[in-house]
């Protein structure tokens, strides 16, 4: 990770997405070193391949705490720093957010993604 954040002259930050601190570490790192965001793109997720009737409650959370909560409040985080900050160079836009989901989303019928599937589909 710290190699082609090195090759491409960006950040590295180590993160686990469904954890307030983490997040707040991960956009404040790049915001130090450039003075703003210009750009988020958000494409957590997870996925535990298993048949819809062995799901637990548990793995259920898990995946919809990364592939929704999380990318939520990423999304949240930057944004709150993108309003602040000066409209970019050339544009009338403080910052750009692109989020990602899934074919899954709209092709949920797979009965071993259900979870995946449904959190894909929600965000």
């Amino acid at each position: 990770m710290e190699k082609l954040a090195a090759e491409l002259k960006q950040v590295a930050v180590k993160a686990d997405v469904t954890k307030p601190d983490d997040i707040a570490r991960m956009v404040d790192e790049p915001y130090k070193r450039w003075g703003r965001l210009d750009a988020l793109f958000n494409n957590a997720g997870v996925i535990r391949v298993e048949p819809m009737f062995d799901v637990t409650e548990a793995e259920w959370d898990r995946v919809m705490d990364v592939n929704l909560r999380a990318v939520f409040f990423v999304m949240q985080a930057v944004a709150k720093r993108m309003v602040k900050q000066d409209v970019m160079a050339g544009s009338e836009l403080r910052g750009k957010l692109i989020q990602t989901a899934s074919i899954a989303s709209y092709r949920g019928g797979n009965h071993l993604m259900t979870p995946y599937s449904a959190s894909k589909a929600a965000s």
